[in-house]
């Protein structure tokens, strides 16, 4: 089946020097209609930085948590009393 959902999550750009400073985005997406959409962290230069933390032995770390998840329905995909109270 070609099911759709909705998921809620949130990434990192871990710091491995000081955990403390570690930066968290979060975002939603619609599995069928994602749009590749980019979360900006901060400047790779930044991030590239020694003493920023954020590289460490050649390596970066990255983490991506998920909140939520749930089916996403559109109107046109629901059926019986659901779909009759939608339309009315």
């Amino acid at each position: 089946t070609d099911r759709n959902y909705w998921v809620h999550y949130r990434m990192a750009v871990v710091n491995q020097r000081h955990p403390e400073r570690t930066v968290w985005k979060e975002s939603s997406i619609c599995t069928k209609t994602w749009n590749n959409s980019v979360l900006q962290f901060m400047r790779v230069s930044e991030m590239l930085e020694p003493e920023a933390g954020f590289l460490h032995k050649d390596s970066m770390v990255f983490s991506c948590e998920v909140l939520d998840c749930c089916p996403w329905f559109e109107l046109g995909d629901m059926e019986g009393p659901a779909a009759a109270a939608a339309a009315a």
